[in-house]
């Protein structure tokens, strides 16, 4: 019981101020940051239930989420990475930045997995209190932490990735070698601070209900 109450007190709220540090890194380096941690933790979980659904056979911890396969597992890493490398091609694209690919190729497959590492937390904490989901406030999904569970240890996660030197420029202004590049940056500025208003809108009604 102590365990859990520090888990919740504690561990939670010091997870998602690190969405806060983010914002130290500039206005769109910490839209990327926010929207790749909600992209590895949120698109993990759709790929590993589709991948799942139609190819899953082996129980990964059936004890603990009965539902999980391994298939699913294996498809959630997979799917999330190549899903989130689009992302990232797009937002480089959109804001004339440019990807550091190699500590990005480095960190999605892990982040995935630390994604699924969350969530079999989340649910080992529902099985010993003996529900099933967090709440009910969205019907078919649960509660809010239901949704947030793996980005608990997901945020932290890209916070550690980012402190390293070597991979502390995920993304990074580039030299005028893409001048396309950075005309795009200049068209489409207007459509980032929109993008960036409505993550940081999404939070505050986040964290009020």
């Amino acid at each position: 019981d102590a365990a859990f109450a520090f888990f919740f007190t504690l561990f939670i709220p010091r997870a998602f101020s690190v969405l806060l540090i983010f914002r130290s890194y500039g206005k769109t380096v910490s839209l990327f940051l926010i929207m790749l941690s909600l992209g590895v933790a949120w698109l993990n979980d759709t790929c590993a239930y589709f991948s799942g659904y139609f190819f899953g056979k082996h129980k990964l911890c059936p004890e603990i989420s009965p539902k999980k396969t391994v298939e699913g597992a294996i498809g959630g890493v997979l799917g999330d990475a190549l899903l989130c490398c689009l992302f990232a091609l797009v937002f480089g694209m959109i804001t004339g930045y440019s990807v550091n690919w190699f500590s990005l190729a480095v960190f999605l497959p892990i982040g995935a997995v630390v994604s699924i590492f969350g969530d079999l937390c989340a649910s080992i904490i529902k099985r010993q209190f003996g529900i099933k989901d967090y709440g009910n406030i969205m019907p078919g999904h649960g509660g809010i932490l239901d949704r947030i569970d793996s980005l608990i240890f997901v945020a932290p996660f890209v916070y550690l990735v980012i402190m390293h030197p070597r991979d502390q420029e995920l993304l990074r202004i580039p030299e005028q070698r893409y001048p396309v590049l950075l005309g795009l940056h200049q068209q489409y500025r207007e459509l980032i601070q929109r993008m960036r208003k409505f993550v940081l809108t999404f939070w505050h009604l986040l964290f009020i209900l």
